[in-house]
């Protein structure tokens, strides 16, 4: 009694929504995606910091050179490794964002694989990395952002 029945179906308030499913399959894909890319020759871009010298307090945000229009890109604080990744964007057709383990809560995905980071502390001084993966090609661009006093 209070048991479910072997191959009972559960109701619609068990298992995962539809949208976080969705989301899982995005990210799976884009994970996918990466792996695939990372085989291929990256190509260097320029990554722009604005404002150029940030203050304790401000945001900053860095955009990546190159087309507009990439499948997947992300964000590494420090070096391109798992533990290191701040966000994973995918952009279309509902823009989504996956945070990582480097993520303090305060980085946002934009337009172009942007990043926005609010209310800068000094800690977040240091080298920024990007991977934008594209159908040809991955494309990676580095920032350093010196947080001033």
């Amino acid at each position: 009694m209070g048991r479910r029945r072997e191959g009972a179906r559960m109701g619609p308030t068990s298992g995962f929504p539809a949208r976080r499913s969705s989301w899982l399959a995005a990210l799976l894909a884009a994970s996918i995606l990466s792996s695939c890319f990372l085989l291929t020759q990256a190509q260097d871009i320029h990554v722009t910091m604005e404002p150029s010298q940030p203050l304790e307090g401000q945001d900053v945000t860095l955009t990546p050179g190159g087309p507009p229009d990439f499948l997947v890109c992300t964000w590494y604080r420090g070096e391109e490794a798992g533990k290191k990744r701040i966000f994973t964007y995918i952009p279309s057709p509902n823009p989504m964002q996956q945070n990582g383990p480097a993520s303090t809560g305060r980085e946002t995905g934009g337009p172009g694989c942007s990043l926005h980071i609010r209310s800068l502390l000094l800690n977040d001084t240091g080298n920024y990395i990007v991977s934008k993966f594209m159908t040809d090609r991955t494309e990676r661009g580095r920032a350093h952002v010196e947080v001033l006093e």
